[in-house]
């Protein structure tokens, strides 16, 4: 009985490691913290001062594609849903080659920006999001660009 329940923690506690597939140094400046999601999906995140989100998570890559595929897909994606491009996508080199883009998104008063970013690497594909509005996100942008060189996928 003893020795069955030490076999069922160790598989869980297995289980539980294999789902944190991402790695990431959060932005200077942010706090990370983090949920406690046995079964659910691993979702890294980090917050500044003001309120920026700045959220990492790992996907499947599939159907099995690469960079220019993804990078295609995720634009038309968040073109269709309204989002306007606020620059080119960039090329930045991480684990493997991964692609950023910035949206313009006006709410309110306010114009937000949304940075969308995906490192595609074998069977994963890394995918980071952070948003504020303009001026806090243009104060963080440099350290999140800077994060982005960090991720690794597991």
């Amino acid at each position: 009985m003893r020795f069955s329940r030490f076999v069922l923690a160790a598989v869980i506690l297995l289980l539980a490691a294999s789902c944190s597939r991402i790695r990431v140094e959060p932005p200077d400046g942010f706090a990370e913290y983090k949920t406690r999601e046995l079964w659910g999906p691993r979702v890294y995140r980090a917050v500044s001062p003001e309120g920026m989100l700045f959220k990492a998570r790992s996907v499947r890559n599939y159907p099995p594609q690469d960079l220019d595929f993804w990078k295609e897909a995720l634009f038309s994606h968040l073109e269709k849903e309204g989002y306007r491009p606020a620059g080119q996508a960039e090329v930045f080199q991480a684990s493997g080659d991964g692609v950023l883009f910035e949206w313009a998104v006006p709410y309110g008063q306010e114009d937000y920006i949304y940075l969308t970013a995906i490192v595609p690497s074998g069977r994963r594909i890394a995918v980071v999001e952070a948003g504020a509005e303009y001026s806090i996100y243009r104060e963080y942008r440099e350290v999140i660009l800077n994060s982005l060189k960090t991720i690794s996928l597991r």
